[in-house]
């Protein structure tokens, strides 16, 4: 479905897309639709449309060894479906989503998958939408683990890194793995009996759902017990050359707040048209506002060096607090980018209002 501002009308045409596999994603790039399939256990399928219902496909073959089915697919009743959590670039996800251990995310010119189901290792795998292969690559986490300790790891990729967490109850090690130079950052590691000298915020154990509740943590060994008997997260947004990165974990997830699910429709603006597809960004808003966590927030420069200072309210935090102030419930709400803002739309008092925030 096609809307155009200008002239106020809009337009819907049928696609008649028979898979020969699994639906696993569909994202919008460059004016064109993608959508992501995986057939006989180690092919992708990538159909690209570019114009209307024409679309090419082009196969992406993995090695055979690696059962990429079974990283991918899962149950839910009689029916198979994808296991990826869509993570938006350089956009507030919250913990809830990026604790997931699947995960996929786009650019211009990749989709890379990001499997973390092993907590000795990431496995990464990388589509290149310029050439017919897949490139799955094996990045081990940090060993923080002493003897049979319990462990737990987790990634988020951002700007062409790889951010690793591992934790146990004692120690934790946080870095990044830079894909196309094939190194390993400064390591920033914590021990129990340390202060969490990297912090720029209290650690806070937070619910956000229609009770709100948030207290504050004290003690190092509190954040570390919590990371590591729950599912760790990490979330990175840049803003002005500082990474404002979130790490902690979710021990309970709860998503019944009526937000758009995965799959979801939301609209992306192109130019003067906005092109209706499946995108991230209001799921990911969803699920910000009905998460239950304990984090820090920490200042990082591109090297991994901390820096001072306040975190600051990115564009998520902005558009709640501004539909907290609206007394009614808000109807067909949306959120997508454009031109490197957010634009909130919602209907309320017989209007459709779009409304501007950045980060």
């Amino acid at each position: 479905m096609d809307v155009n501002f200008k002239t106020k009308t809009s337009s819907v045409e049928e696609i008649d897309l028979k898979l020969d596999g699994l639906f696993l994603d569909a994202f919008c790039k460059n004016k064109r639709l993608y959508v992501l399939s995986l057939t006989d256990d180690s092919v992708l399928n990538l159909h690209c449309f570019s114009k209307g219902a024409i679309f090419t496909q082009s196969e992406y073959p993995t090695n055979k060894s690696f059962k990429l089915n079974e990283n991918l697919i899962g149950v839910s009743g009689f029916s198979n479906i994808s296991v990826l959590e869509k993570i938006a670039d350089n956009t507030p996800n919250s913990i809830e989503n990026t604790s997931k251990y699947n995960k996929i995310y786009t650019t211009d010119s990749e989709v890379i998958i990001t499997l973390d189901v092993n907590n000795k290792f990431t496995r990464l795998i990388k589509i290149n939408f310029h050439r017919n292969e897949a490139f799955v690559e094996k990045i081990e986490h940090i060993t923080v683990a002493e003897d049979k300790e319990r462990s737990r790891s987790n990634s988020f990729f951002h700007h062409g890194k790889l951010y690793q967490l591992s934790s146990t109850r004692k120690n934790l090690a946080f870095s990044y793995y830079d894909i196309e130079a094939k190194e390993r950052s400064k390591v920033i590691k914590l021990n129990i009996n340390d202060s969490i000298w990297f912090k720029n915020s209290d650690i806070i154990q937070q619910k956000n759902d229609l009770f709100e509740s948030k207290r504050k943590l004290s003690k190092t060994k509190q954040f570390l017990r919590k990371v590591t008997f729950s599912k760790p997260g990490i979330s990175i947004v840049s803003i002005n050359g500082i990474d404002q990165i979130t790490i902690g974990g979710v021990a309970e997830m709860n998503n019944n707040g009526g937000f758009m699910m995965n799959g979801g429709v939301v609209g992306s603006a192109i130019g003067s048209m906005a092109s209706i597809y499946i995108a991230p960004t209001f799921y990911s808003y969803g699920s910000y506002a009905n998460t239950k966590s304990t984090f820090i927030n920490c200042l990082f420069n591109t090297n991994l060096n901390h820096n001072s200072g306040e975190f600051k309210d990115n564009a998520f935090d902005k558009i709640k607090a501004y539909e907290d102030k609206i007394v009614d419930v808000l109807k067909l709400k949306t959120i997508f980018k454009y031109k490197g803002n957010y634009v909130f739309g919602y209907y309320w008092n017989k209007k459709y209002k779009l409304r501007v925030f950045n980060n």
